[in-house]
């Protein structure tokens, strides 16, 4: 009988560097950073990187680095969307009803509509698999031939995980979620065989 707990193996797959991004409209910040200001944050649920229990307590990398940023800069926080997707987010952000969002990675796309910070981290892109799954051989990419992937809507990772799958030389099947949350429960429940996230996912056991 093999165990149902959580185990996985990681693979890291591709280097980027992460920056926050603003609405057009919160330019004020930069301008005048003496002035006090309310800043509606996007904190959507992001295991290891925006993290909040049931008390309300939030934690994480990117809510630590907003910490950080406010000894710096006069403001109060409003956090917002913990029960929203990344889409949703950027289309808040887009749409004026949030100012800011951390976990953003510069596109040419996302340049034409936002402001981005200088680059406050880096990561990789991640592929988790069960490590009770021995059908799948890190780094032979001939055992990835056909397996389902759990990728996150709207997230650019996902072109790039199909361009590293185009370059090694196989295929799989995407399956599209909204949260990393139900990514990790279908790998858990074995309706995939992987999933692609951000390194700076918080991995249990």
């Amino acid at each position: 009988m093999i165990s149902r707990a959580k185990k996985y193996v990681a693979v890291l797959l591709v280097f980027v560097c992460v920056c926050m991004i603003f609405s057009p409209q919160t330019a004020y910040a930069a301008e005048d950073s003496s002035q006090h200001e309310t800043v509606k944050v996007g904190f959507f649920a992001m295991n290891g990187y925006h993290m909040m229990d049931e008390e309300g307590n939030r934690s994480g990398y990117g809510y630590n680095f907003l910490r950080l940023m406010a000894r710096y800069w006069d403001v109060d926080y409003e956090y917002v969307g913990y029960d929203q997707s990344w889409d949703d987010m950027q289309q808040m952000l887009e749409d004026g009803e949030i100012d800011m969002v951390t976990s953003a990675r510069k596109t040419p796309d996302r340049e034409e509509k936002f402001d981005f910070s200088r680059p406050i981290g880096t990561n990789y892109g991640m592929l988790t698999v069960r490590s009770d799954n021995s059908t799948i051989v890190d780094g032979n990419y001939s055992t990835y031939n056909g397996m389902r992937v759990a990728l996150l809507n709207g997230n650019t990772r996902n072109k790039e995980f199909a361009d590293f799958a185009d370059n090694k030389g196989f295929t799989y099947v995407p399956s599209y979620f909204d949260t990393t949350a139900e990514m990790e429960e279908a790998l858990q429940s074995e309706k995939v065989d992987a999933i692609v996230t951000s390194s700076l996912r918080k991995t249990n056991n």
